[in-house]
């Protein structure tokens, strides 16, 4: 055999390699037009440019030529050859291409298995390993490359952009590489280097080429990189920004930016960086977007009550502004942690030497806090000198709900020199704890003379249900010198207790002149079940001259309330109110009583076209899901829907018989799902319908909806729904047939993996809240 150095000439050369992105991704005949016409174009810009040897193996590219401009020129040639050219016109989708160039000795010589001259070495290998890592629709080049172009002084032809070293395909190791262009070409910007696809070399490539931004970039690019890099949230971006966040020399407004996105990775590594310049306090934008990141990654339970340490230090810091201290209180809240009770209660409690900002911030922060340990500094806090840091105190002991308060709560609330808001604060706090101990304080309390507390307070006692205060109660309820307020809170608290003993002066409210006020005293005879209440309820709802429309439609939800069946007749005449609301408050009472008149009734709206608005009619079929003879209002829905001619009263015939789930409205709902003539609305009914029914003759309905792409993504994504909710093998492994066929698109596979990832609950949990929406548009519509 012949030595191989004796066959082989060495020659130095500029080498380019190219790569189209995405080739193995082209369709069997998109191929053929590939081979005979792109590469023929690529064939012609190399020769244009004399290279000395060309070669290609699929989508690589490969040549030589004996002058480094040549191949620059060539270079960028073919780079706007990809960039420019109607690719699509050619029946091939958008092609993108990897552009590297080297130089170097090689060897050349005969290869006997492709019976032509070769060119192979190290150099070779070189350039090919620079090309992956190369941004597509780019060209970048060794070090090498550079220095013999700019030797030869080309009068600014071409213009080269230093990226830090970048670690090279196949474990090549680290090369320094540049961006080449004209100089009239813009640089490279953060959006132009995300890779459009996810195999490893080209992330890292996509790091490495984001990461140069900081040395070479402006000041917005290198924070569009940071963007980009905190969106990735991989550990390798995580690394190159916490490099840069504790580099000193990066500008003020990069790190800012990187300090406020590193909580985006959710990862402890993150903590000790923050921590370090939170330590450092050299930027002040920094620091807190540092502390700002802390708190998101707190919230997240990603860092715990080991950073207490830092946040004591900064909170015993005069070098820190009291906004690092606001939120290290908050911070702290975050743990529930006993450790952070004294530093919590120290701030708390020094009203002399701490901003008051903080100071409220510590009193939310103790209410994460075991309630024996925190409640002693909130009551502390209630004297602070602060008025709104006592009135966090307040409600921060509402949420702790420790009894022990109680009385110092009640004490703020009788103190006729505090403002208002905090007094009535008070009673809320009060309703929270819920001990009736209050009741000690009635006398007192019922002197109160701010009449928006006296209101509040009427409220507190209606909650906590201190009987012996009703009496007052109505006695300000039916005074008609108290305020508005005092006597609407005092009605509800009437309805909280309940009693049939105030029905008689709320029957006296009946003829009160403020509108207010008579709705409130009829929802709060709707509290009270007797006979007597709704007696009056009933002569509120049928006297349409007497009392206005908001009364009539609140006394049928009150008689809906009380679920009497002795209230059916009034609520059927009101189905004939002059007044839309009414009606339909009506019918849906009339719904719930349920019975034999009451669901007659419902069924003979739905077929009455003469005498009720198509709303009303589709109100009742909607209704009729409640029926208590389940099958003869299925029977009557499905004799409507035979001949029924308004699209909304269809909507609501389908949405009924989708939640009664009777398998014999399953066929007749068919149709709707799939005749385009039907609008998407009433289709999207039918197929959740099906979905909810669950019968298995929905599965070919919905499988047709899915494959047809002329349908709206929402009506085929309820199809995906349907089939998933089937729960059968046929419908489970259509759904699989769904995602390995390649003619549907992306967005139909992701769809259909996420539906076949849900609990069947959750599903059918789905179909249930796109239903419940229709009624709402169809109410809006007739509006």
């Amino acid at each position: 055999m012949a030595d191989t150095d004796d066959d082989l000439n060495t020659k130095t050369v500029s080498i380019l390699v190219a790569d189209v992105k995405d080739y193995s991704k082209l369709e069997p005949f998109q191929y053929q037009r590939f081979f005979s016409e792109v590469l023929s174009i690529l064939n012609e810009k190399l020769s244009d440019h004399g290279a000395a040897a060309k070669n290609s193996w699929g989508d690589g590219i490969f040549a030589t030529f004996n002058d480094p401009r040549s191949s620059a020129r060539a270079a960028l040639d073919i780079r706007d050859l990809f960039k420019n050219h109607p690719w699509q016109e050619m029946g091939l989708p958008n092609l993108e291409i990897r552009i590297a160039l080297h130089m170097g000795t090689v060897y050349e010589g005969h290869n006997p298995i492709r019976e032509e001259q070769g060119v192979v070495g190290t150099n070779v290998n070189l350039t090919a390993r620079i090309e992956p890592v190369t941004v597509a629709n780019h060209v970048f080049s060794s070090d090498i490359f550079r220095k013999n172009i700019e030797a030869e002084r080309t009068e600014n032809e071409f213009a080269f952009d230093k990226f830090p070293e970048k670690k090279l395909a196949k474990d090549w190791g680290e090369e320094d590489v540049h961006h080449l262009r004209r100089p009239e070409d813009p640089q490279l910007t953060p959006d132009d280097v995300v890779a459009s696809d996810d195999n490893e070399v080209q992330s890292e490539s996509e790091a490495s080429a984001l990461e140069s931004f900081f040395e070479t970039g402006s000041v917005d690019d290198q924070i569009r990189a940071v963007d980009i890099l905190a969106n990735r949230g991989n550990r390798e971006s995580m690394e190159i920004l916490i490099n840069r966040l504790l580099d000193d020399s990066i500008q003020g407004r990069v790190r800012k930016q990187i300090a406020g996105r590193l909580d985006k990775f959710d990862d402890k590594r993150v903590v000790d960086p923050l921590q370090q310049v939170i330590a450092d306090n050299d930027q002040h934008s920094v620091v807190n977007n540092s502390l700002a990141s802390l708190k998101q990654l707190a919230e997240k339970g990603v860092v715990g009550i080991e950073i207490l340490d830092t946040l004591e230090k900064v909170l015993n810091s005069d070098e820190y502004p009291d906004r690092f201290k606001a939120f290290v209180v908050t911070i702290m809240g975050e743990f529930n942690d006993h450790r952070v009770v004294e530093p919590l209660e120290k701030v708390l409690t020094d009203s002399e030497g701490t901003n008051s900002e903080v100071r409220r911030r510590a009193a939310n922060a103790l209410t994460n806090q075991e309630r024996a340990v925190a409640v002693g500094p909130l009551i502390e806090a209630l004297d602070d000198r602060d008025p709104e840091v006592r009135f966090q105190a307040v409600t921060s002991l509402g949420t702790v709900g420790s009894v022990q308060a109680v009385e110092p709560i009640v004490e703020l609330l009788l103190d006729e020199t505090e403002g208002y808001e905090l007094r009535v604060k008070a009673t809320d706090a009060l309703e929270e704890i819920g001990d009736l101990s209050v009741a000690n304080h009635i006398e007192e309390i019922s002197d109160i003379s701010n009449s928006e507390v006296r209101a509040a307070v009427m409220h507190m006692f209606g909650e906590l249900g201190v009987v012996r205060m009703l009496p007052k109660i109505e006695q300000i309820a039916a005074d008609s010198d108290a305020t508005k307020r005092e006597r609407e809170l005092a009605l509800a608290s009437i309805g909280m207790f309940g009693k049939e003993s105030s029905i008689k002066i709320l029957e006296t409210l009946m003829d009160e002149t403020n509108d207010d006020i008579r709705i409130r005293a009829v929802q709060a005879l709707g509290n009270i079940p007797s006979e007597s209440s709704r007696e009056i309820l009933m002569e509120v709802l049928s006297a349409r001259e007497e009392y206005i429309a908001e009364m009539r439609r609140t006394a049928a939800i009150a008689l809906r309330k009380q679920g009497k069946r002795d209230a059916t007749d009034t609520l059927i005449q009101a189905t004939t109110d002059p007044i839309q609301d009414v009606r339909k408050s009506a019918m849906e009472a009339l719904a719930d009583l349920g019975g034999v008149k009451a669901d007659q009734h419902l069924m003979d709206i739905c077929g009455n076209q003469d005498d009720y608005h198509n709303f009303d009619r589709a109100i009742a079929a909607w209704q009729l899901r409640k029926a208590v003879n389940e099958r003869k209002a299925v029977q009557t829905l499905l004799h409507l829907l035979e001949k029924e001619g308004s699209a909304v009263v269809i909507h609501q015939i389908i949405n009924a018989l989708g939640v009664v789930g009777n398998k014999a409205a399953a066929e007749p709902i068919v149709e709707y799902a799939t005749d385009e003539s039907y609008d998407r609305d009433l289709r999207e009914a039918a197929i959740q319908a099906l979905g909810l029914i669950g019968d298995p003759i929905a599965e070919e309905p919905a499988k047709q909806i899915i494959h047809n792409e002329s349908n709206a993504m929402v009506l085929r994504r309820f199809a995906l729904f349907t089939l998933r909710n089937l729960d059968t093998a046929s419908a489970q492994q259509a759904l699989d047939e769904i995602i390995e066929n390649e003619d549907f698109s992306q967005e139909i596979h992701l769809m259909t993996r996420h539906v076949k990832q849900i609990d069947a609950n959750q599903i059918k949990q789905a179909l249930q809240d796109a239903r419940d929406e229709a009624l709402n548009e169809a109410e809006a519509e007739f509006e």
